[in-house]
């Protein structure tokens, strides 16, 4: 990994289960001497390295955000948890757009996205759609890298019970084992993995656009333990 020191890294999504690992690695990590995590209520520990910084989501401003080096964007809901489809792409669309917009606009380099695997703009399927123009919308700033990271079922202990992505994790202990070849784009993924991809790939990557694709994060985790 590139040694770098005294970098800035902003955070959205903090509280979640992949960005509150993440939000741990960043603190952990030499290179960074300030994290800033963007928040609606505050987290419950402090840490000399983290700024916790309460907005509204709704009502973002250019101001909510100061000069940095990296922008780690994990923000994500569900339809259920929303309320309706509109109030899901509120989050997983305009949010991530505005937060990459108004990054771009402070000079943040690197912006690093959550999507999801089969991601497109012109899908019928609804969430992979939304994920889609996301990928389009924040693709059109101009930063020096962006890092979209598109993972499939993401499991680990959430705060909040899910039943439909409990259930599937529950099948896929079964199946995961089978997913081999194609199929392996699909296999579910540990939310640490995410997250230290995450780290790693943003910290090492040259300029450019890039899409680290599930069978990627699990072929660095396979590659590691070799």
């Amino acid at each position: 990994m590139i040694q770098k020191r005294g970098l800035t890294a902003y955070i959205a999504g903090a509280s979640g289960l992949t960005g509150g690992l993440l939000l741990q690695l960043l603190l952990d990590n030499s290179a960074f001497s300030s994290v800033v995590a963007l928040l609606r209520t505050p987290l419950p520990f402090s840490h000399p390295k983290l700024v916790q910084k309460i907005i509204d989501f709704d009502h973002i401003q250019s101001t909510d955000l100061k000069e940095g080096n990296y922008f780690f964007c994990c923000l994500g809901t569900t339809i259920k948890k929303a309320g309706s489809q509109e109030k899901f792409q509120k989050v997983d669309l305009n949010y991530v757009d505005l937060l990459a917009k108004f990054s771009a606009e402070v000079g943040i380099s690197t912006f690093a996205v959550i999507s999801s695997v089969g991601a497109n703009k012109n899908s019928r399927n609804f969430y992979q759609r939304t994920k889609g123009l996301m990928e389009e919308a924040i693709s059109k700033y101009d930063f020096e890298k962006i890092l979209i990271f598109r993972p499939s079922l993401i499991l680990g202990p959430r705060k909040e019970f899910r039943f439909g992505e409990a259930f599937a994790a529950s099948m896929m202990k079964v199946f995961n084992p089978l997913m081999v070849g194609s199929l392996k784009k699909y296999k579910a993924i540990q939310a640490s993995e995410i997250a230290h991809n995450m780290l790693e790939v943003s910290l090492v990557k040259k300029s450019g656009t890039y899409i680290i694709t599930n069978r990627d994060m699990l072929q660095k985790r396979t590659n590691h333990e070799k």
